[in-house]
Order: structure tokens, then C-alpha cells, then sequence
């Protein structure tokens, strides 16, 4: 168990996240923990957001459109 606790927070931090910090999103009604992780980083600072559900995923996404979570074109220029 614990080898596979060691991979699954080797996995996390490969994509940004803190295993400590991810278990402290776990969801006290219902014991679960994230399914969704987005890194964004604005000039020299990097923030990770956790998400629950797709639901809460997407309402992050349509009110920061400018991250391209979804494949969204940003600005006139066509980049994501």
C-alpha cells in the first residue's frame, strides 16, 4: 500500500501538484478526494486548483476563459 501511495504522489507532483495539499481537498461529506488538477501560473507565481466534479472543473474554465482548459481559442492571434 505503501508503494502505491509513493507512485500515485510521485504521479501528482509530476503534474503540479502537492500530495499533502491534495489530500487536504478531500471532501468531508462525502470522503472523496480530487479528481481534477489544473496548474496555472501567472508570471513567476504557479497556483494548483483541485476539483471534485467535472461540474466544478468547467465553471472554473468558463470563468477563466483565457486558460483554454476545454480547447477554447484566446485572443485574435488563435493561440489557447
Amino acid at each position: 500500500m505503501l508503494v502505491a501511495l509513493d507512485k500515485y504522489s510521485n504521479a501528482l507532483r509530476r503534474h503540479g501538484g502537492d500530495f499533502g495539499d491534495y489530500v487536504e481537498h478531500l471532501d468531508p461529506q462525502n470522503h472523496e478526494l480530487p479528481k481534477h488538477l489544473v496548474k496555472v501560473r501567472e508570471g513567476n507565481e504557479e497556483t494548483v486548483h483541485y476539483f471534485h466534479t467535472e461540474e466544478e472543473l468547467r465553471k472554473f474554465g468558463e470563468e477563466n476563459p483565457d486558460l483554454g482548459l476545454f480547447g477554447e481559442k484566446n485572443g485574435a492571434d488563435g493561440e489557447a
